[in-house]
């Protein structure tokens, strides 16, 4: 991955204004968390008023800006400098172009925008790095905002330098219940092995809700913010997995049905012995639901991981017969027919799926991280 420094500065074709250069977006749809309003006040402060004190931030980034940014559902002032815009952003360069209105307006409305996000991306782009967050990880919602703010308006670029360090911890909490909306973050970085690990830990763990909704292991919704397409790609793997672990066991059990028997210990017991493995599948099948009907792979609420270890954990009963006389009981003649049941476990067929689920990357979403990664 290319890292930028503070020093890397360029010029736009348009200006002269030096800005450091890095790119990316927001997440249509995310919801703006509501923030504490503060008084007025130049940049760096943070506000804590109480809610029954909140008014209109006003924070000054230019003195000499000509335009004026109204941010989110506070209605957060931020003066800046339209050039500035256009040089950190092909979006802004866009908005503030001869083409929209927005480049003649002395006020631009920003209603879907979280501010504090979108605060630390201009101040980048203004070179206010002194009132920039430190150098440590930032809280997940946090970072995860400014991923929608840097994916919106393509600012990856000039957030570069600094996003390794707000970032630092996000592999180790993308393993955990309740951040999967790591992977939107990930996509928006370039960060291509978090993406994958985390997107295929979801395929194993993931279920499906009442709704048809995805939900991680512990039953919560996975967040709203997430890569285009990303989560239809996770459950089409889950889905695809599923309904290849049902078909081989079906396999399994309508082969052990009807393909004679082979008692390993003597054919005089071939009926019992029969019997108690054909019982064991029925028996463990109908405790999974998957027993009489068979149902679909979209119908199985259990997850992948879930499904596999009480498939393979499936207990096959063997019979115990006596070789010795029937009227003297001897231990020393009980003979157990468990190796008469190795045709019918499912461990081994269940593993091999396993080892074999395709990635829920696909290369289209590597294709994008790389290029991420690059700016």
């Amino acid at each position: 991955m290319d890292q930028l420094t503070v020093l890397d500065l360029v010029d736009d074709d348009d200006g002269d204004v030096p800005v450091i250069t890095q790119t990316k977006s927001k997440k249509k749809g995310k919801k703006t968390a509501q923030r504490g309003k503060g008084k007025q006040r130049e940049d760096p402060v943070t506000p804590s008023a109480s809610n029954s004190e909140k008014v209109a931030e006003s924070i000054i980034l230019d003195d000499d800006g000509d335009v004026t940014l109204i941010v989110g559902n506070l209605s957060t002032k931020i003066r800046v400098s339209s050039q500035v815009l256009r040089l950190a952003s092909p979006v802004w360069k866009a908005m503030f172009s001869d083409r929209f209105a927005e480049s003649q307006a002395s006020e631009v409305e920003f209603p879907d925008d979280d501010e504090e996000a979108l605060l630390v991306v201009l101040r980048v782009a203004h070179l206010h790095f002194l009132q920039l967050p430190p150098a440590t990880p930032m809280p997940f919602h946090r970072l995860l905002d400014l991923a929608v703010i840097c994916d919106k308006y393509d600012t990856v670029k000039i957030v570069r330098p600094f996003i390794t360090a707000w970032s630092q911890n996000l592999e180790e909490l993308s393993l955990q219940n309740g951040y999967e909306e790591s992977l939107f973050i990930a996509w928006t970085f370039g960060y291509h092995s978090i993406y994958k690990s985390l997107a295929s830990r979801l395929v194993l763990s993931a279920i499906i809700g009442p709704d048809g909704e995805c939900l991680n292991s512990g039953g919560d919704f996975l967040g709203p913010t997430m890569p285009l397409n990303s989560i239809e790609t996770i459950l089409k793997v889950r889905e695809d997995t599923i309904s290849t672990l049902l078909n081989t066991c079906y396999k399994k059990f309508d082969a052990t049905l009807a393909t004679p028997h082979v008692c390993t210990v003597n054919q005089k017991h071939v009926e019992a012995c029969h019997a108690s493995i054909v019982g064991s599948l029925v028996r463990g099948f109908h405790q999974l639901g998957l027993f009489p009907d068979r149902p679909a792979a979209s119908e199985i609420s259990l997850n992948i991981s879930e499904l596999s270890a009480s498939l393979i954990n499936l207990p096959i009963y063997s019979c115990k017969t006596n070789t010795g006389s029937s009227y003297n009981y001897d231990y020393n003649t009980i003979r157990d027919h468990t190796a008469c049941t190795k045709a019918a476990q499912l461990s081994d067929p269940i593993q091999d799926i396993l080892k074999n689920i395709p990635s829920a990357a696909l290369d289209s979403h590597k294709t994008h991280m790389d290029e991420q990664a690059k700016k």
